[in-house]
């Protein structure tokens, strides 16, 4: 799991510790203790260690069934190099140039989900009911207290412009809420 400390990334690492996986997580030194509260049996600290070689260590011969890349389309091919046969990888933040990546003992197949046309084409039906059951169990899991949100903070319309800055940086521990109504 990359990015163990956001806001996908946290919840992705209590939904692969409640299905029982082993979680290798990827997070800054100073966000290690949070990552293991969520669950993470294993921490590499992207800043002091090399990530490929550490997470390869932790995978040895077996490599990785299961891998979240939040962080973006430079990492796609290292993360396929972990990847063992009939794996998988979500790719959140975009799928990597796969044309120049060497060979491997497997084939590759690419399935783009995009959710923004998901919400409006009737043909897409089908895809809105499950992506709202999702939302009923994630919901559901949180009120039973089963997973925990990773909200950092809540803000103000007001303090949307900065916060967005601050996201693209990319080092916010969890998600920020922006509370658009207005008290008065």
């Amino acid at each position: 799991m990359h990015a163990g400390s956001g806001g996908v990334g946290g919840y992705g690492i209590q939904l692969a510790k409640r299905a029982g996986a082993t979680v290798v997580a990827t997070c800054s030194g100073a966000n290690a203790d949070y990552v293991r509260e969520l669950g993470a049996d294993e921490i590499i600290d992207y800043r002091a260690e090399n990530v490929f070689a550490r997470a390869q260590e932790f995978a040895g011969a077996r490599l990785f069934d299961r891998i979240v890349d939040t962080i973006g389309p430079k990492n796609g091919v290292d993360n396929l190099r972990l990847l063992a046969p009939e794996g998988g990888i979500a790719f959140i933040a975009g799928i990597p140039d796969l044309s120049g990546i060497d060979a491997l003992p497997y084939s590759i197949a690419i399935h783009d989900i995009g959710l923004g046309g998901v919400l409006v084409a009737p043909q897409f039906r089908r895809q809105q009911e499950d992506l709202a059951k999702m939302a009923s169990e994630m919901i559901a899991l949180v009120e039973r207290n089963e997973i925990r949100p990773t909200v950092s903070g809540v803000i103000s319309m007001e303090e949307i412009p900065k916060s967005l800055a601050i996201l693209a940086e990319g080092h916010v521990r969890g998600k920020i809420v922006a509370r658009l109504i207005r008290d008065f």
